[in-house]
């Protein structure tokens, strides 16, 4: 027999264990049921590939990807996905919390910075009022220099001129006694 004779009765075999083992996993297991489908479509080299792997790997890689009763990603009763939603729920729980806390601060922080600038501007407009009200003082106490000066110019210019005067009046008056 030739090696090529050899490779097709080992072909035809592995094709004929691969599909009984597939009618007995479809009775045993419903959800396999495209498995048979595959193996009567695919051609020699998927059905070599089937022969040199175990039977787990085999069905974990031929199931369809959108068969749902073997996809375990969507699966939210399995002991995992309950533990990862739960740590995910407490994660979120956290991040929101986290944020809350970030969100108390900053609005506390605003209202710091609000008291900080109102007493800011307070203490601006008594600094203010205390330069205006000093200034006002400072031109008062100008104006009445101003006022001392020019009576005290005026008093002497009266006494000046009613001193001039009485000189000029005192010859005519003719006071001497003769």
């Amino acid at each position: 027999m030739s090696s090529s004779q050899e490779k097709q009765i080992k072909s035809s075999r592995a094709r004929a264990e691969a599909k009984a083992e597939a009618e007995a996993e479809v009775d045993n297991n419903p959800s396999f049921s495209s498995e048979l489908e595959f193996l009567e479509d695919n051609n020699n080299n998927e059905l070599e590939h089937f022969e040199s792997n175990n039977q787990f790997e085999h069905h974990t890689t031929c199931v369809s990807p959108n068969n749902s009763s073997t996809d375990f990603v969507f699966d939210d009763n399995t002991e995992d996905e309950k533990n990862a939603k739960q740590v995910m729920d407490a994660f979120m729980e956290a991040l929101q919390e986290e944020r809350k806390q970030e969100r108390g601060e900053r609005g506390r922080l605003l209202k710091q910075g609000e008291r900080e600038r109102d007493r800011m501007l307070k203490q601006g407009d008594r600094e203010r009022d205390r330069l205006l009200k000093q200034g006002e003082r400072e031109r008062e106490r100008e104006r009445a220099r101003t006022r001392r000066a020019k009576a005290m110019v005026l008093h002497r210019l009266a006494f000046t001129f009613l001193f001039g005067l009485g000189i000029c009046w005192l010859p005519s008056l003719n006071l001497s006694s003769s």
